[in-house]
């Protein structure tokens, strides 16, 4: 089947995924995308961690500048192995690249640990291998410009699907035609991980 897209604000991952949140409402000083090195930045794209790795932050976007009214989880991941042929960018679907590190992604389907049914997080913009940043991972689609610093979102509109993306809690992550990872729905077996409000396009 061909692939297809879902638009941002039609999405929601569940809630949990990778771990328990341990910040509430907390926004670093330059956004989650911000390349600061200390502890109150974004730690976005850096070499060693700046945070501590599967550090899970819970925020509230209310809906007035942009994007859905509702709960966003931010958890702390390292990139492990990207796709050569598609590197990771924003609004890119990754999951698990280890068997030994939970928190170790990328956006390989063909080097991922579970081309199936992983946990879900989405990138926030190009990463780097073996480097850390913040990642979506629980909630609504973060759209809202203060957590990016003021600056606009790179969340907003259409996400990758592999076709057969559902109304309601049956879906997953899926290896999707263009050797990319997208939403698909899942069988009996694999965790749920994404929930849509509409079928993909």
């Amino acid at each position: 089947m061909a692939d297809s897209t879902i638009d941002s604000e039609l999405i929601q991952l569940a809630f949990g995924q990778w771990g328990i949140p341990e910040r509430f409402n907390w926004i670093p000083d330059d956004g989650f995308t911000g390349t600061g090195t200390t502890g109150h930045s974004g730690g976005f794209n850096a070499v060693a961690a700046v945070h501590p790795v599967g550090l899970c932050v819970r925020t509230y976007q209310d809906g007035v500048a942009a994007g859905t009214p509702g709960y966003t989880e931010w958890t702390y991941l390292q990139v492990g192995t990207q796709n050569s042929g598609n590197t990771i960018a924003a609004k890119d679907l990754v999951t698990q690249d280890s068997a030994t590190n939970w928190y170790q992604v990328t956006n390989d389907p063909d080097d991922c640990v579970l081309a199936e049914g992983g946990l879900a997080a989405y990138a926030l913009g190009a990463t780097t291998d073996a480097y850390y940043a913040f990642f979506w991972t629980g909630g609504v689609a973060p759209e809202d410009p203060k957590y990016f610093n003021g600056a606009a979102t790179p969340m907003s509109g259409n996400f990758v699907t592999d076709g057969t993306a559902v109304a309601g809690s049956k879906n997953i992550v899926s290896d999707c035609s263009a050797d990319v990872l997208g939403v698909g729905i899942g069988g009996t077996d694999e965790k749920i991980t994404i929930h849509l409000l509409a079928a993909d396009a």
